[in-house]
């Protein structure tokens, strides 16, 4: 009888309810009895078999390369369109950005650390936000500064994901044919 009370009350106010684990004590007696905290032996084995384990899940360049082409873009539309000044700026970010892509490829496949080029990409795309922020605003093109900003706040929020995850993930190794 008072599991059925417990049960249709319950339901009345929610599984998630603030009283439930009081109920769920009169139930089960030794449901608020705590033990104490055992260290897992499957844990070392799963951070083993995730290749991702202490690495960002997404390599930096994968997201810097097409990001570099937008800026560039960017900054010959903009050169185009007579905007010098911000074009200048991102066509120079864009090179920055670019570069620091094809040399974080570098060091990923030489299996060294990309992070200072990471880093760098961070900054330069934090820069680009800062920069379309005052555009946005002085009601400068607000919609093609605020489309930069939010993709270019993205770039650096995940830059320093990817720097605060370790960096990228290890290149795959070939297992040798027998």
């Amino acid at each position: 009888m008072h599991s059925a009370f417990a049960l249709s009350r319950t339901a009345q106010t929610g599984w998630y309810s603030s009283g439930h684990a009081m109920r769920r004590a009169a139930v089960v007696p030794h449901a608020l009895v705590t033990r104490p905290a055992q260290r897992s032996p499957s844990l070392s084995v799963r951070s083993q078999a995730d290749p991702h384990a202490g690495h960002a899940k997404l390599h930096d360049f994968c997201m810097t390369i097409p990001y570099g082409g937008v800026a560039l873009l960017s900054g010959v539309l903009a050169l185009v369109f007579k905007a010098p000044a911000v074009g200048l700026h991102l066509v120079g970010a864009g090179m920055v950005i670019s570069l620091c892509s094809v040399l974080s490829i570098k060091a990923w496949k030489a299996s060294s650390s990309s992070t200072p080029y990471t880093f760098v990409c961070a900054g330069s795309s934090g820069y680009i936000a800062y920069q379309m922020w005052q555009r946005v605003q002085a009601s400068i093109a607000p919609v093609p500064s605020g489309i930069l900003l939010a993709l270019s706040a993205a770039l650096a929020v995940f830059c320093v994901y990817n720097i605060i995850a370790g960096g990228n993930p290890p290149p795959a190794q070939k297992t040798a044919a027998a």
